[in-house]
């Protein structure tokens, strides 16, 4: 794996190379003008014994602190990976796999801004077509890659870094290195991961400003400063109980006691400074549910964002069964040990969170919480055991066009109780019935109202469908043993009869 260093990115892209690449990405000409006309207006000037002397145009490079420069800088640095991902595509460089039996989930590279990671495997041509690349790429684009801060990291067993590195011409290292303020390859569960965390908290409180303030303005800097800096790691690890300790601690000592070494005791219980003010708390954050909430924003993003790349990637590791919502649940964290914490909180997330069904076309019917807290799988696991269709989705089922989420819920929990408690629909006319028929000529605008079934052997009646208008069948023996109707129901019949939405 390369860490590239880029050499003062912003001030050496070339024009050429930007305005070729507006051109055939596909720009309007009049946008590229007005790209041009800004990038191009550009003008520095030099101070000489502390006044500025004149101004002069420049030829090359992007504003700093323009907020148009980091789109335009993106499109210079997709030159790079259009080069790399060539590679890949001819064969000359292979990255890692997410799953090595069928080669699926490649990856080659990882791009955000200037930092650039690459990866192939231990092989002399490989280093040499890498090495090739940027140096084209260094022509065409203007920018240029400082080797002497650049790193190759080593991961597993590889003979003779050393050869590899001296060909590249950087330095070389197989300690965990950090990618955009993450540490790659260390262990998160680890208590000696998270001490720059503790450092940032101890260096925040080591300010002259921090020794002249009351205990209100510790307590508003411990809730507006303290309590936001592990942010950032906390929306990817799962913090360790240590740590957590470690971090309320200081909170605690600083709040009641300043920055001084003097010992007072605390004058409020720390599980009251962590209620709501509403409730007669102070506010302190509480540091294991914020970590926890943080995490289970991943699980919603992982059901949303669906076709984003990450998403593919864990499901290259980590298929999903029926549900469109969840991946497996990995039993191991090997490789994976940051979404093996955060699947963890599924059943969390489970408890406050429920989907909402909209049309359907990506919910499944059995495995989503899409009308309690729980599956129906879980809450009807006789009804869904007889499924034929067990991967339904909710479309395929039913059709909700013009119903509102809270409307399909409460259809679907009546008809579901009226299952499980041997009391269904069916039409006026058949309720003294003691077979009752649904399919065929049955008219679409039917009254429907609850049948009385009796829970006894011989007056359970039988409701029977056509078999190819069936969607889940109940075994007859099954439904006699367990004193419950023959229940068929088909599509049609629940969308149209049951739900009303034909």
């Amino acid at each position: 794996m390369f860490k590239l260093d880029i050499e003062k990115a912003f001030d050496n892209v070339s024009w050429g190379c930007l305005f070729n690449v507006l051109t055939a990405v596909g720009f309007p000409q009049k946008w590229q003008e007005w790209i041009r006309g800004s990038v191009c207006s550009s003008t520095i000037s030099t101070m000489i014994n502390g006044e500025a002397k004149g101004f002069f145009p420049v030829e090359k490079g992007l504003r700093q602190g323009d907020p148009l420069s980091p789109g335009l800088f993106v499109l210079i640095m997709d030159v790079l990976s259009f080069f790399i991902s060539k590679l890949r595509d001819d064969g000359k460089i292979k990255g890692f796999c997410m799953d090595e039996s069928n080669g699926r989930g490649e990856v080659t590279h990882l791009l955000f801004a200037d930092d650039t990671l690459i990866f192939c495997e231990a092989s002399y041509e490989q280093v040499l077509n890498i090495l090739g690349t940027l140096v084209c790429f260094q022509a065409v684009s203007g920018l240029q890659i400082n080797l002497e801060k650049s790193t190759m990291f080593v991961v597993g067993d590889v003979p003779n870094p050393d050869f590899f590195a001296s060909i590249f011409g950087c330095k070389w290292s197989s300690e965990p290195s950090k990618y955009l303020g993450f540490p790659l390859g260390a262990k998160v569960n680890s208590a000696s991961t998270w001490d720059s965390i503790i450092n940032k908290f101890e260096k925040r409180l080591e300010g002259w400003k921090a020794r002249f303030l009351s205990l209100g303005g510790r307590l508003v800097l411990n809730n507006s400063v303290l309590n936001g800096q592990p942010n950032y790691y906390f929306t990817l690890f799962r913090a360790p109980c240590s740590v957590l300790n470690r971090i309320e601690r200081i909170q605690r000592r600083f709040i009641w006691c300043g920055t001084d070494d003097s010992k007072r005791g605390a004058l409020v219980r720390w599980d009251l400074c962590r209620a709501r003010k509403t409730d007669g708390g102070l506010g302190v954050r509480d540091l294991k549910s914020c970590n926890r909430a943080l995490l289970c924003k991943w699980l919603w993003k992982f059901g949303v964002e669906r076709g984003k790349w990450w998403r593919e990637l864990i499901l290259v590791k980590f298929p999903s069964s029926s549900s469109e919502w969840e991946s497996k649940r990995c039993r191991s964290g090997f490789g994976m040990s940051a979404w093996a914490n955060i699947t963890k909180g599924y059943d969390t997330f489970w408890r406050v969170a429920r989907v909402d069904p909209g049309g359907g076309a990506w919910v499944s019917f059995w495995d989503d919480c899409w009308v309690s807290n729980r599956p129906l799988a879980i809450t009807f696991p006789r009804v869904a055991a007889a499924a034929s269709e067990r991967s339904a989705w909710i479309s395929d089922i039913a059709e909700f066009q013009g119903l509102s989420g809270s409307q399909i819920r409460k259809k679907l929990s009546l008809f579901l109780i009226c299952t499980g408690t041997c009391r269904t629909f069916c039409s006026r006319g058949c309720r003294s019935s003691r077979l009752i028929q649904f399919g065929g000529n049955v008219s679409r605008r039917r009254s429907m109202h609850s049948c009385g079934l009796s829970r006894t052997k011989e007056s359970s009646p039988l409701i029977i469908f056509r078999k190819e208008e069936c969607h889940w069948r109940i075994d007859a023996a099954c439904a006699l043993k367990t004193r419950n109707p023959l229940i068929t129901c088909w599509r049609d019949v629940i969308s149209r009869d049951v739900f009303g939405t034909r």
